[in-house]
């Protein structure tokens, strides 16, 4: 995934409004990442250790398959394990095949030879000679006992591990979730796009400017493989120096926010017409008892009128009978 410039980048903590849209997914996505490769790398130095202490001849041969075996049975994102020995040759796989397949072309072995450097190495990803599947290889150096090189551990990971863990996220229908290696080769992505494996990003404005710069940010830009404005949240892991990013596109951002700015605006709606209709019934009844106080006097000021004029003997007695009122005519 490569970005050219609009106008200017803007470079910021990643907080998207929208709950796909976030640094926690890309924080998530990039820890499941470490976290893989960090357990079959854990598998990867104990076999390195026991190779350079037993050896791989007679039944030290047979031991280690068994050992292969119960690694890739308690390790899903595990597809292969195999020990390659200075020449390329695979002497040892936890595979059931016959067959010498040499691997001394690969991009990792050759990193090996050269390097005696203790640490893993992520290679560029590859369809499995045997099974045909696309594989991530993790590898480490194995040496003699004078240090001179004597071959080196392959791990091999399961492709398919990450795209089905990166499935359960929603990213919109033109999102892409994205896994790099440290050395810019994509090991992983969604939607999986087989051109795309192994791609060398060095040349991306991902590593060349906001790498160098922070190791987790986000970007606005526009996509040169798909031409769509988007936003990419991208994070680097400390480990392994896996790179993840996650870029959703604008419209797919705004959905999240446009469903909720249209529910609010309902609500608010229906809450202000209750409203209006409330104040309508009050105002109309609060009308009306003026109308019937304004009557009542009237009324009443009309009897006061009548009895202080009348001739006739009108009065008001109380419950004990003493006169409250006698006309005055009377």
């Amino acid at each position: 995934f490569f970005f050219k410039q609009k106008t200017a980048y803007e470079i910021y903590q990643c907080d998207w409004s929208s709950d796909v849209c976030s640094s926690d997914l890309v924080r998530s996505v990039a820890q499941h990442a470490d976290d893989t490769v960090r357990g079959a790398d854990a598998a990867l130095i104990g076999l390195v250790e026991r190779i350079e202490i037993d050896g791989v001849e007679g039944e030290a041969r047979e031991r280690l398959r068994r050992v292969f075996q119960r690694h890739i049975s308690t390790l899903p994102p595990l597809k292969g394990l195999s020990f390659i020995n200075a020449e390329g040759d695979s002497i040892v796989n936890s595979q059931a095949f016959t067959q010498r397949i040499n691997f001394a072309d690969r991009d990792y072995f050759q990193f090996h030879r050269a390097h005696s450097a203790p640490f893993a190495y992520i290679g560029k990803p590859v369809r499995g000679q045997v099974s045909g599947d696309w594989i991530i290889p993790l590898s480490r150096r194995v040496n003699h006992a004078d240090g001179s090189f004597a071959g080196l551990m392959l791990a091999t990971l399961d492709m398919t591990y990450f795209e089905n863990f990166y499935a359960g996220f929603s990213i919109g229908e033109k999102g892409v979730i994205t896994l790099v290696s440290g050395n810019a080769l994509v090991l992983a992505r969604r939607p999986f796009v087989e051109a795309n494996v192994g791609r060398d990003l060095s040349g991306g404005a991902i590593f060349k400017d906001y790498l160098p710069q922070s190791p987790e940010g986000a970007v606005w830009g526009y996509s040169i493989q798909d031409g769509l404005y988007k936003l990419a949240a991208y994070r680097r892991t400390d480990a392994y120096w896996l790179v993840v990013w996650v870029a959703l596109e604008e419209n797919d951002i705004l959905v999240a926010w446009r469903a909720e700015t249209l529910r609010t605006g309902i609500f608010t709606g229906v809450a202000l017409g209750i409203i209006a209709l409330l104040g309508f019934f009050l105002t109309r009844q609060i009308g009306l008892r003026l109308r019937a106080e304004a009557v009542a006097a009237e009324g009443a000021a009309s009897y006061r009128l009548l009895a202080d004029t009348s001739t006739d003997m009108i009065f008001r007695l109380d419950r004990t009978f003493k006169r409250r009122y006698v006309s005055p005519a009377s």
